[in-house]
């Protein structure tokens, strides 16, 4: 099973279910990490108060980071999924979609879209929705309104793909 959203931490420890099965587990980040690169993140607060990439570097970058996520699907991933492991990925191409100036992204969004249909598809994404309010009450890295534009980007990604599911988060 993939939780959808993001990339490789390195870990792959045996794990014993309740029910005496072992399975293994990876734990993955930002992207499978094939290809090595520095994080795609950038904290919200410095990704708000710096600039964006220009197209070009943008482009390339995207184009990249789905080497990354295609040749990782195959190379670490799936074998993973073979021997019945979980592999939760805790973000993805879809946050880019929704927060390109997180990712200092500066490229045309056509290139964003192209690099979602062309990336693996997860077979499970988890997408937790809460009220603006709520996530202010936990997190003040961004405006309400902002959050609420996210909120109606991210429904509106997962509402368009049949392995997503939402979740109150409140």
């Amino acid at each position: 099973m993939v939780l959808a959203r993001a990339s490789w931490c390195c870990r792959a420890p045996t794990l014993r279910t309740s029910f005496g099965v072992c399975t293994t587990n990876a734990n993955l980040l930002t992207g499978p990490a094939v290809v090595p690169l520095r994080s795609l993140t950038v904290p919200p607060a410095a990704a708000r108060a710096g600039f964006a990439r220009r197209a070009a570097w943008s482009t390339l970058r995207v184009l990249i980071h789905l080497i990354d996520y295609v040749f990782g699907y195959w190379l670490r991933v799936r074998p993973l999924l073979v021997r019945s492991g979980l592999v939760v990925f805790d973000r993805y191409i879809d946050d880019m979609l929704v927060d390109p100036k997180r990712y200092r992204y500066g490229g045309p969004m056509a290139w964003l879209r192209a690099a979602r249909r062309l990336a693996p598809n997860p077979e499970l994404q988890l997408i937790l929705d809460a009220p603006e309010h709520v996530v202010l009450s936990r997190k003040q890295e961004q405006s309400p309104e902002e959050l609420g534009r996210q909120r109606v980007e991210y429904r509106r990604l997962g509402a368009g793909q049949k392995f997503s599911v939402l979740i109150d988060a409140s």
